[in-house]
């Protein structure tokens, strides 16, 4: 989720247990953006933080040393009860993984006793109407200041009731979906800015399928890609720390081998989820997200793998973001 959602309703969540302090609403609005502290593993690698965001301080055990961070942050030199910015604190880490889960974030809440990934796609990531909920609350509590708590009870039960109704809903779309034996992974995200709309992301032993669902209609088909991963180069790969990375955290993934003009020879894996079929037919028009050429073009906004020599040793290990390339030695 957003992070004015997630400190958003952070505020909403506290205010809605204790009585108004400002110092109090600091320490929720921190705590609930804490467990984002991960993302400063983003320029070391991409692929890290993907490792790390699934865990660490995105589990329930992590949550009480964010949640002291952030107290003693908000404390400052103020003379408050710790044991009450402590408590808002941690309502506020709290309040940032259940919106995580709601917003279909995979991630392991009970890491390290536990590895299932908990997630429930009933909204996307910054979702419009969850953000729009979020910020009506909390301009209203900051208008009517008397009657700040039941305020915010109030919209969290609003919030509580819409999510209860996507609910709902997604059950009946999962019923739209034939039955498939050859389902070997299956992934369901929200649609952004939609109610009743959903993506399927589905793995057989031969390719990958992006679906559309939502109840009442039969699901459709959108794309489907080929995994084409058996190639030796891709097997290969698997050897390198950003490919195993990746698929550590990832079901739905795929490779591709491009040539490149110094003759060596990239390899690169993404999941389907990150990727669509380029518009255009040149190079400009596909931008720098499109890789290959033909039926075999796609486009990721992730990519990681390596490039080899044509003797097939790897010269370095390669992560693309948005077309950024992050560059790391290979493993000897």
């Amino acid at each position: 989720m957003d992070p004015v959602s997630h400190a958003a309703f952070g505020c909403l969540i506290a205010r809605s247990a204790r009585a108004p302090m400002a110092r109090l609403a600091i320490a929720a609005s921190i705590g609930a953006l804490a467990p984002d502290l991960d993302s400063v593993l983003m320029p070391f690698g991409w692929d890290l933080y993907l490792r790390a965001h699934e865990a660490g301080t995105h589990t329930l055990i992590g949550s009480v040393p964010l949640a002291c961070a952030a107290a003693v942050v908000a404390r400052g030199r103020s003379r408050l009860p710790f044991a009450a910015l402590l408590q808002v604190a941690w309502l506020g880490v709290i309040s940032h993984l259940f919106l995580d889960v709601v917003s279909g974030a995979r991630i392991r809440l009970f890491s390290p006793f536990g590895n299932i990934r908990t997630m429930v796609p009933l909204v996307a990531m910054a979702e419009p109407w969850v953000l729009g909920i979020c910020l009506l609350g909390v301009a209203a509590m900051a208008v009517g200041r008397m009657r700040a708590r039941p305020t915010a009870t109030l919209t969290i039960s609003i919030l509580a009731l819409s999510l209860a109704a996507k609910g709902v809903w997604l059950a009946q779309a999962l019923h739209t979906l034939p039955p498939n034996a050859a389902v070997r992974a299956r992934i369901v995200e929200a649609q952004w800015a939609s109610l009743r709309q959903w993506n399927v992301f589905t793995r057989t032993d031969t390719g990958l399928t992006w679906t559309s669902m939502a109840p009442a209609r039969p699901s459709r088909t959108l794309d489907e890609w080929p995994i084409a991963s058996d190639f030796p180069l891709a097997q290969r790969s698997r050897e390198l720390t950003v490919v195993q990375n990746l698929q550590a955290t990832h079901e739905l993934t795929f490779a591709r081998e491009f040539r490149t003009g110094d003759g060596s020879i990239l390899v690169l894996w993404s999941d389907i989820r990150f990727c669509w079929r380029p518009s255009g037919t040149n190079e400009a028009q596909r931008g720098p997200l499109a890789l290959g050429s033909g039926p075999a073009q796609v486009a990721c906004a992730l990519w990681v793998g390596g490039t080899y020599d044509l003797s097939g040793h790897p010269i370095n290990q390669r992560v693309q973001v948005f077309g950024v390339w992050q560059t790391r030695p290979a493993p000897k």
